[in-house]
């Protein structure tokens, strides 16, 4: 298996699997007690190999709309690069990878309402019941996640001097604004509360790779920011790796 997601409620699945007998890859829909192959794509590489800190653009997820409707596979590995589908398993867009730089195919993707978000050459796009436009022209930004009620996303983007910034983008107006300097991997707690944490730049004592592979490292001090209030608590939290309900 190469990806899995459940739907909102918990009631269907989706997963991806390469072919044993040969080249390829097919996406799984579980529902009602059925387990059906929906999709053939091209192979999934099941690995990567990329100079430097390749984390910033390499991602593979497989998500569920936060209705449910639909289906949506964007990993910039090679092979089936975009590929959203309704719930049933009717392919609604392709993407493949061709001759694209690995950085500059569609990458980091997220479900916000019913709109699919993803990075790419461009900045940052949306696709919306066939509909796409791009929401934030040259934006290249780190692992979104979105809130549980749509509406508001979380994200990180680093600045020229390499240092991650947290930003807050307003799906409804299409506007981002600061959060937060020197944090990175943001995550929404509940609609009010966003987990991150710290990070500074890389300094000549640092060991290996920092200063030659990554340009900051995490401090270990995490913490809990208050939207409402517009305040920041420091956390017991060490990570986030999922959250229920889930915002896709």
């Amino acid at each position: 298996m190469i990806a899995f997601a459940w739907n909102p409620s918990g009631t269907a699945a989706a997963y991806v699997t390469d072919l044993s007998d040969g080249p390829g890859s097919q996406l799984h829909l579980i529902a009602n007690g059925r387990n059906e192959v929906v999709a053939a794509m091209p192979s999934v590489p099941w690995g990567v190999d990329c100079a430097g800190n390749c984390a910033d653009f390499v991602d593979s997820r497989l998500l569920y709309s936060q209705n449910g409707n639909y289906v949506s596979l964007v990993q910039n590995w090679g092979g089936p690069i975009l590929r959203i589908w309704t719930s049933a398993g009717r392919l609604l867009k392709s993407i493949d990878g061709g001759g694209i730089a690995g950085s500059k195919l569609p990458t980091m993707s997220v479900w916000s309402g019913n709109t699919l978000y993803y990075r790419d050459a461009k900045g940052v796009e949306s696709w919306s019941e066939g509909v796409e436009k791009t929401v934030l022209p040259g934006v290249s930004w780190i692992r979104p996640t979105a809130s549980a009620a749509g509406g508001s996303i979380v994200y990180e983007v680093r600045d020229a001097a390499g240092t991650p910034n947290v930003y807050l983008l307003d799906t409804a107006t299409g506007t981002a604004r600061l959060l937060a300097r020197s944090r990175s991997e943001p995550a929404f707690l509940t609609g009010r509360y966003v987990w991150w944490q710290q990070e500074r730049p890389c300094i000549s004592s640092d060991p290996y790779p920092c200063g030659t592979v990554f340009t900051s490292v995490p401090t270990r001090r995490t913490f809990v920011y208050d939207l409402q209030d517009q305040t920041e608590t420091e956390s017991l939290i060490d990570a986030v790796f999922d959250v229920w309900p889930h915002p896709a």
